[in-house]
């Protein structure tokens, strides 16, 4: 016969027991919830880069894609490449180059360049909309003017101005000879502001987001070369510059070759998880 005593001992011990029971299985729970939810967030987190990833990558695709439409007005155009063979014959031909300025007035107002220039074959800048004080010659690399004779248009990268102290791109279109076996008379060059469109298409983000940004980079000799401005910092577009031996840093991941999600750290230091996208035919 049980003792009452003993029987209350052992149900307290089996209450006990049974709580214990059911913390240990709210613990459980609560881990294996946890983890899951954070495994689905982590999830929809990916999701999101990736897709706002792609949608930016096509939209300056798109962008480029446009500049380049408004080269083709020029390319192999044998009315205006007359009027230039005129001009560049006798400067004080003044209809032909009120017909020229009438040409790139017309494109620069309309597709908002931040300037149209004329150059002949030495890069000399003869015609310039809007009329401004500038450096006599264009700037332009080795390999474009290799295409540029090649009969190409060129699309620049991202450069510093020094005269007005910003960044542009350029777009040079050759004034192709079309009767004279596409001889390179001159050129065009279509000066672009970032900061008017690019920039700002960039830096716009689809949903509400404190930490989330958009960045554009490029490998230049041993350093990942941020394009635009980061969130976090400023003046950075062309300055912030990260040697390739940082390869826990995106943006050197980024310009080493690595494509889609990866982790690690931020221009500042910071954890981080992000999706990579090369930007095609740049």
């Amino acid at each position: 016969m049980i003792q009452p005593e003993k029987k209350e001992y052992r149900t307290s011990t089996y209450l006990l027991i049974f709580f214990v029971l059911i913390a240990v299985l709210v613990i459980i729970f609560s881990i294996v919830y946890y983890t899951n939810d954070k495994e689905r967030y982590r999830i929809t987190i990916e999701n999101q880069l990736k897709a706002i990833a792609e949608l930016k990558v096509g939209e300056i695709v798109q962008w480029r894609k446009e500049r380049l439409g408004d080269g083709q007005i020029f390319y192999k155009n044998d009315v205006f490449t007359e009027l230039v063979k005129r001009y560049f014959k006798d400067q004080n031909d003044s209809d032909a180059k009120e017909r020229i300025l009438a040409w790139i007035e017309q494109i620069c107002t309309a597709y908002n360049y931040n300037s149209v220039m004329l150059l002949d074959t030495q890069f000399t800048k003869r015609i310039l909309v809007p009329e401004i004080s500038d450096r006599p010659k264009a700037s332009i690399s080795p390999n474009s003017i290799d295409s540029l004779n090649s009969g190409k248009i060129v699309f620049e990268d991202f450069y510093y101005n020094e005269v007005f102290q910003k960044i542009f791109l350029k777009m040079f279109v050759p004034v192709l000879d079309v009767k004279n076996n596409n001889q390179l008379i001159g050129s065009l060059e279509l000066r672009i502001d970032p900061e008017i469109y690019l920039y700002p298409l960039i830096k716009n983000w689809p949903i509400p987001t404190n930490t989330a940004e958009t960045m554009i980079a490029l490998r230049e000799g041993n350093e990942a070369v941020f394009l635009n401005e980061t969130r976090f910092q400023k003046n950075t577009a062309l300055r912030l510059r990260i040697p390739l031996d940082n390869k826990e840093i995106l943006v050197v991941k980024a310009v080493l070759g690595e494509i889609g999600f990866a982790e690690g750290l931020d221009y500042r230091g910071k954890k981080v998880i992000g999706y990579i996208c090369p930007v095609p035919g740049s």
